[in-house]
């Protein structure tokens, strides 16, 4: 059970600059903060009340009645008519975005959490999947509510069959050899003080079965992401499983991509994808394959007509789809490691526009899904979750999905799915004072979604800890990096996260600010607890930095970054091989010689070092 905190004081500061607060210590038995003046979302209607104040005492909301200039607390914000809604809920998260798998979870953990959603108002967070080392402390962060950081929901899992192709799983991805190993599996998460499973989609039949007869025993909800053939949703309904994961993953319950590709071709060449955002992308193209053949239309509205009869609910992730298309201002990417900021889509991948028009046809399957009553929620399945979430229900809105409606999805929708309805979801006295106020009316326009929020957590207004990230990067560009050297060295006792320093290192290299990351990365081994260095700072982006400047003609800057990565990933060929073709570009030919030659002495197969020797010798 989430447990209320003490009020944050510290919020009162923040609370004066944007409601013009005063405190004026009256009434402080009867409450300590008073929301005054606000338009009250009902989550249960979807309807607005205006002229409204919202009390609430040790991090529960006391009374809601109609605003009066009497009303007093020891902090009393001035709403302006500003709509209030419960905290956001993103029902699809992953701490493996945020923390490296094989880390050790800290406290610096939960803050960090907090900087990515509270700040945006989600105020409760579902995590899909994790390294079972991480269960035992996530559980106890289940039931510890903290006001710095979102309330959490554990699915434990994913849970997966063993197969022979599947040589190298994650370690998120719990292999299952037997039914009984399936049983065993979700016993042990509730005896961990798990309430929930996520069934992945290389769980094959026996297992799910198994381990959906379980967790119904134990009283436990089950969660699946089922789009890979193996098992379809409507199987899936056969077994009892009701809540299903990514509103893209429908489309495999219809056609085989591959027939989809196919159909996609006749329009256009199209051989699939090639990036991670390609393959997004196509998502979307294989949704709109299916809306333009009419007996596959009707075998999708069918399926989700036996969704809406069967009582499921499925999650979003359509930011995911619009980033990849440029149809969204907020980027978003399944796998954020490399981190990157924007898109990779080949050139000629597809025809102008054609990407944006598929994702505008899923917003519309999203719509008239929604209007045939299958309840959505938010799930982004995002590193930049809080943001993204905001994101999508701008994309929901503009989809043509009423603000009261999208504001439900983002909230009681959410909460009822993972059966925390009873103290999430809902403005009401008795309740956690979980809640959020938007600086602009989104009933006005679904943009103002994204224009700044006020978030309150267990009764307190939230104020963001500075990222000591931010804080050392911001100097790194206002005061050069000598300065800053000189001034990090004064400080003591400031633990940078791991997770941010990875951001910050990579939008350096990008920039072509190479000592400056360097700075960085020499800052990361005294902030790890079980991970590498190499986890954060990755090859392939760095390699892929260096080649842009290559592109750009500047050589200099690339061979700096090749130079950063070699000394890295020393024992890598290909790092050695970039960093000749650095060299070469730079006119540096003895330097080139020798790094191809390392190449060479690490992989002799290489054909590229081969020939680039043979060529600078000539």
């Amino acid at each position: 059970m989430w447990r209320a905190s003490k009020l944050w004081l510290a919020g009162l500061a923040v609370a004066t600059v944007l409601f013009g607060s005063s405190c004026t210590g009256v009434g402080e038995d009867r409450a300590s903060l008073v929301l005054k003046n606000v338009a009250v979302f009902d989550a249960r209607t979807a309807t607005v009340t205006p002229g409204q104040s919202v009390f609430i005492k040790d991090g529960i909301i006391t009374e809601i009645r109609e605003a009066s200039p009497a009303d007093r607390a020891a902090q009393v914000l001035e709403g302006k008519g500003r709509v209030v809604a419960p905290g956001l809920i993103d029902t699809h998260v992953h701490f493996s975005h945020q923390f490296f798998p094989s880390r050790e979870l800290q406290d610096q953990d939960r803050d960090r959490l907090g900087r990515v959603y509270l700040t945006h108002g989600v105020t409760t967070i579902a995590e899909m999947g994790q390294n079972p080392a991480w269960v035992p402390t996530m559980a106890g962060w289940e039931d510890d509510s903290q006001a710095e950081s979102p309330n959490l929901v554990v699915v434990a899992g994913s849970l997966c069959s063993a197969h022979d192709w599947d040589r190298r799983p994650p370690v998120h991805h719990v292999i299952l050899g037997s039914p009984e190993e399936a049983k065993a599996r979700v016993k042990a998460y509730r005896d961990q003080g798990v309430e929930r499973i996520k069934l992945y989609w290389k769980l094959e039949m026996p297992e799910l079965i198994a381990a959906v007869e379980e967790a119904d025993r134990l009283g436990m909800r089950h969660y699946a992401h089922v789009d890979n053939g193996i098992v379809l949703i409507p199987e899936a309904m056969d077994q009892g499983v009701r809540h299903f994961e990514h509103f893209f993953t429908l489309q495999r319950s219809v056609a085989d991509p591959d027939d989809l590709i196919e159909k996609i071709a006749e329009d256009f060449p199209f051989q699939g994808p090639g990036t991670l955002d390609e393959w997004t992308l196509s998502l979307a193209l294989y949704h709109d394959a299916i809306e333009r053949a009419p007996e596959l239309k009707a075998q999708f509205g069918a399926l989700i007509d036996r969704m809406v009869e069967e009582e499921a609910t499925i999650s979003t992730a359509i930011n995911m789809l619009a980033a990849a298309a440029g149809e969204s201002p907020v980027y978003s990417c399944f796998d954020p490691k490399p981190p990157r900021f924007t898109p990779v889509i080949r050139e000629g991948f597809l025809p102008p526009g054609v990407g944006a028009s598929a994702v505008k046809t899923v917003m519309k399957q999203v719509r008239r899904a929604h209007e045939a009553g299958l309840p959505i929620r938010i799930g982004t399945d995002a590193q930049n979750g809080g943001e993204v979430t905001l994101a999508e229900m701008t994309l929901l809105a503009k989809a043509g999905i009423p603000v009261g409606d999208v504001l439900r999805i983002a909230t009681l929708n959410g909460a009822e799915a993972l059966g925390i309805d009873d103290r999430a979801g809902v403005i009401e006295a008795g309740r956690p004072a979980d809640l959020v106020i938007f600086e602009e009316d989104p009933y006005e326009d679904p943009d103002h979604f994204l224009q700044g929020v006020t978030t309150i957590k267990n009764g307190s207004v939230y104020l963001p800890p500075p990222s000591p990230v931010a804080v050392l990067s911001g100097r790194l560009t206002t005061s050069g990096l000598e300065a800053t050297r000189d001034w990090w060295g004064k400080q003591s006792g400031v633990t940078l996260h791991p997770g941010e320093l990875q951001d910050s290192i990579h939008r350096l290299v990008d920039l072509g600010s190479i000592p400056e990351a360097r700075f960085l990365v020499d800052l990361l081994p005294q902030m790890l607890h079980g991970e590498q260095v190499t986890d954060y700072v990755h090859e392939n982006g760095l390699n892929t930095s260096g080649y842009g400047f290559l592109n750009r003609d500047d050589p200099e800057t690339a061979v700096e970054i090749f130079r950063l990565v070699v000394d890295l990933y020393p024992d890598s060929w290909n790092a050695h091989d970039s960093l000749g073709e650095g060299y070469v570009a730079a006119g540096q030919t003895e330097a080139a010689i020798e790094s191809y030659q390392r190449s060479l002495e690490l992989n002799p197969e290489s054909p590229s070092g081969q020939v680039a020797l043979e060529k600078l010798r000539n």
